[in-house]
């Protein structure tokens, strides 16, 4: 179908809507359609802006009616590119992005096109805070739809954790609220299943008594890196709720292999200081900048070392431990990596998530462990060329396969990590099937891999 054939409906589309329908001839198409990873270029045949949920159900339902794939847009930071579907329509949530927060209940409503720092700002002006994720432009309702790690997680839970109520457009056009009390099967498959059931327009979640946060960044000497990660271990086995680290390595400004620790602190602050010095003693850092700061500055501070625009490549892994074979592994491989343009980024997960059990979200990993990040990227906007960082990131997975746990993050699983998909649901997955032909049958929704029958 094109987008001749389908001339007269689309202006009675537009009509219809409160939001904007774009074609390609509009000159802001292309900023609606791109998202981060710009080896991403599938181009959709309308894009639908929507203001309201009303919005939403007349696109889907124009979907429906003119057969064509849809696709749903939130924050736009899904590196594998399922936000968009060649030749259907995507539905970017973007101006769907408000944040009303009830402060006296300790709640927010959070719509879907919201990102982590808009939650994060809405939320501290009442001195409170939401578990989000890590880069503030994260859209906030995919992450939390996969799983949802953050910084907070081991003190306040995932973000499936902490969502109390969604609103969702089924297929068929038809509004739904999910909860423990309202349709319970769908609000079990949505924390962990992903955006495989509907639209969800809306999450209602959880918020928190803002607390001092420590944070910030700590580098050593490649030379350091195994006595480091090592003690990086140690100290996590038994690490407090208190405490989050990010750990890995990278390439410095100066094109040398650096190892890094991003804490962080959500606690008592005289506490929190001594575990970062002691953390600084691990050897002697290159650098050491860490202090206090609000959420959102940190967020802000994470996002620095990502760029939209660029051509990215992920692959992930999650690890019981770090033990001497796979820390050797990881610096090997960047040892014997060809481009600086990579980086490997390690969160350790333990405290609140441990205590839900493995069965109560589709989220099944409910053991302490290392959710590894394994990145590439092209500096490159105009030609896209990426076999060689594939390769290397492939390489690296595939050594740290043996002593990993199966499965992986489905959040940052690509559509070709068949094996890792088909574990990375647990004994859930029969479970999350029936759920998706329920609430799903024609597969209209395509968000993270759920593997079929």
């Amino acid at each position: 179908m094109t987008l001749t054939d389908l001339k007269a409906d689309i202006g009675r589309l537009k009509a219809d809507l409160t939001g904007e329908v774009l074609t390609v001839e509009d000159t802001h198409f292309e900023g609606a359609r791109a998202v981060w990873n710009a080896a991403v270029t599938e181009q959709p045949l309308l894009i639908v802006l929507p203001k309201n949920t009303r919005d939403v159900v007349k696109t889907v339902q124009f979907a429906q009616q003119h057969t064509l794939p849809l696709s749903v847009r939130g924050g736009g930071h899904d590196w594998a590119g399922r936000a968009i579907t060649a030749n259907g329509i995507l539905i970017n949530l973007r101006r769907m992005s408000q944040v009303e927060v009830n402060a006296g209940q300790k709640t927010a409503l959070v719509q879907g096109g919201a990102t982590g720092i808009e939650v994060s700002r809405a939320t501290e002006k009442y001195k409170l805070v939401a578990v989000t994720p890590t880069l503030g432009e994260v859209g906030f309702t995919g992450w939390t739809l996969g799983g949802g790690y953050g910084p907070l997680s081991p003190s306040l839970g995932l973000g499936v954790d902490n969502v109390i109520s969604a609103e969702l457009v089924l297929a068929d056009g038809t509004i739904r609220t999910a909860s423990a009390q309202e349709n319970p099967e769908l609000f079990w498959a949505i924390r962990g299943g992903g955006g495989n059931f509907g639209v969800v327009t809306s999450l209602q979640v959880r918020l928190h008594e803002a607390k001092p946060l420590l944070s910030g960044m700590i580098l050593f000497r490649e030379s350091d890196a195994q006595v480091v990660l090592q003690k990086h271990n140690q100290l996590m086995a038994t690490a407090p709720n208190e405490l989050a680290v990010s750990a890995g390595m990278m390439f410095g400004p100066d094109g040398q292999p650096v190892v890094f620790l991003m804490p962080f602190w959500f606690g008592e602050q005289s506490v929190g200081k001594r575990y970062l010095e002691h953390m600084k003693q691990f050897a002697e850092p290159v650098q050491a900048q860490v202090g206090l700061m609000t959420y959102s500055d940190m967020l802000d501070f994470q996002s620095s070392f990502n760029q939209q625009g660029l051509h990215w490549v992920i692959q992930t892994r999650w690890l019981p431990s770090l033990e001497e074979d796979q820390i050797r592994i990881l610096i090997q491989a960047v040892n014997q990596a060809t481009s600086p343009r990579l980086f490997i980024n390690m969160h350790h997960f333990h405290g609140a998530p441990t205590t839900v059990g493995e069965n109560e979200t589709p989220f099944p990993m409910r053991k302490p462990h290392y959710m590894v990040e394994i990145i590439a990227w092209e500096e490159t906007k105009e030609a896209h060329n990426s076999q060689h960082y594939q390769q290397w990131a492939s390489r690296v997975s595939e050594k740290l396969k043996n002593g990993a746990y199966p499965g992986g993050y489905a959040n940052l699983l690509g559509p070709a990590e068949t094996e890792q998909i088909s574990q990375a649901y647990g004994q859930n997955l029969a479970r999350l099937q029936q759920a998706k032909r329920t609430y799903d049958p024609g597969k209209v929704f395509n968000g993270i891999a759920i593997p079929s029958r």
